[in-house]
């Protein structure tokens, strides 16, 4: 499924919430700040009432006027919730209309734990974080990543009773009965990075995550794609010259032979990336030589991978994520060096490799934005549908 990376929304419900996070306010107050009709108002206000998004409030009168009756943001009710899942843990979020965080959980993955046991984790002990300060009654969509791949085909099945997205609906149902959304956590954490991290107002951008294995997503015109089937990414598997290995999707050379976090250790001789990075700090550390090869090769197979890609969609800046950049500083440089060396300096001089600035929370975030956007695309679509009906009988009709 395609995601728009950049989503302004100015419809008036949205302009009332920005409105009423500065200061409670009348109706009459909100059809002079938007410059609206109270008939129109009154439409947007129904909407949010009955989501328990706003909520009216009397005010004491001055002197001897009436009291007030003022429309104010309800911060504490919960109006989306996104989940994160990967291999090593799951995080889920709530927010309010606003997009405020009102409570995060984390589960660790014990060994032999799958993906389908840290969601109902996560799911309990959100709902649990929920039950005393928040109102979740009236939650508006829930998006949930998970790191299997998600393609085209698992979306055109989602009515059938044993698919993937109302298997989830059943258990997420429990404690929420709201739309949901499933796709990669990949795609996920693009679209929250695309969103509110560095690549913020780009209109394309590339991300590598590079961890127990290498995938990608691509933003293209401002629209994250998943390309024609749903498995875009798999970077991965490009074949590095030279390499011999035989990797676990039954080809041979894959560059995830070489540069994933386990091929990493093993070719350094060590156990853990903190060792690998310990080893390349110390010149006297035994495995000092074999980390610094095993980091070159790395950084060389994945920025083959990048170049390759940059050749085929001009990115304004590839974003690199992952527990491999991110434990060891020199991964980044050294890809951004091996990159430039791959590409022609006169047509890609200004690209950059930049290491995300999205915290844990930025993957979830991605799916609440993921499912929301789907949504809003889906109402558009509908609305066209029927206008375009009219239109047909009126000419029929003439």
């Amino acid at each position: 499924m395609d995601y728009q990376a950049q989503y302004d929304s100015q419809n008036l419900g949205e302009q009332v919430i920005r409105t009423l996070a500065e200061e409670p306010a009348t109706r009459n107050e909100l059809c002079e700040l938007l410059d609206v009709s109270r008939t129109t108002l009154g439409r947007a206000l129904s909407d949010l009432l009955e989501s328990r998004s706003i909520r009216t409030v009397t005010q004491p009168a001055a002197e001897r006027g009436r009291p007030a009756q003022k429309l104010e943001l309800a911060r504490n009710t919960v109006y989306a919730i996104g989940m994160d899942i990967s291999r090593r843990r799951g995080i889920a979020i709530a927010t309010n209309r606003l997009g405020e965080t009102l409570a995060v959980t984390r589960t660790e993955a014990e060994e032999n734990s799958s993906w389908e046991e840290l969601l109902s984790q996560l799911c309990h002990s959100l709902s649990k974080a929920l039950e005393k300060d928040f109102d979740d009654q009236k939650v508006a969509h829930v998006g949930i990543g998970i790191p299997v791949p998600i393609g085209h085909e698992t979306w055109r099945r989602r009515h059938e009773p044993d698919s993937l997205v109302n298997k989830l609906k059943k258990q997420v149902g429990i404690f929420w009965e709201a739309p949901i959304l499933v796709d990669n956590t990949i795609r996920m954490a693009a679209l929250g990075e695309a969103r509110w991290g560095a690549g913020q107002n780009l209109e394309s951008q590339l991300y590598v995550r590079i961890s127990r294995g290498i995938t990608s997503c691509a933003t293209i015109h401002n629209v994250l794609t998943a390309g024609a089937d749903g498995y875009a990414g798999e970077i991965g598997h490009m074949n590095y010259p030279g390499a011999k290995e035989k990797c676990h999707c039954g080809q041979t050379g894959c560059i995830e032979t070489i540069a994933t976090e386990a091929k990493i250790c093993e070719r350094a001789g060590v156990s853990t990336l903190e060792q690998v990075r310990e080893a390349l700090e110390n010149p006297q550390n035994s495995h000092h030589q074999k980390a610094k090869v095993a980091l070159k090769d790395a950084t060389d197979a994945v920025a083959l991978a990048c170049a390759n890609a940059t050749f085929v969609i001009n990115p304004a800046q590839i974003v690199l994520a992952g527990a491999v950049p991110t434990l060891i500083p020199q991964f980044t440089p050294m890809v951004e060096e091996a990159l430039q060396a791959r590409l022609i300096p006169s047509l890609h001089e200004n690209l950059k490799v930049v290491n995300t600035s999205q915290n844990s929370e930025g993957a979830a975030r991605g799916a609440i934005a993921a499912v929301s956007t789907y949504l809003q695309q889906k109402q558009l679509s509908k609305m066209l549908k029927e206008r375009h009906a009219i239109n047909e009988r009126s000419r029929n009709f003439g």
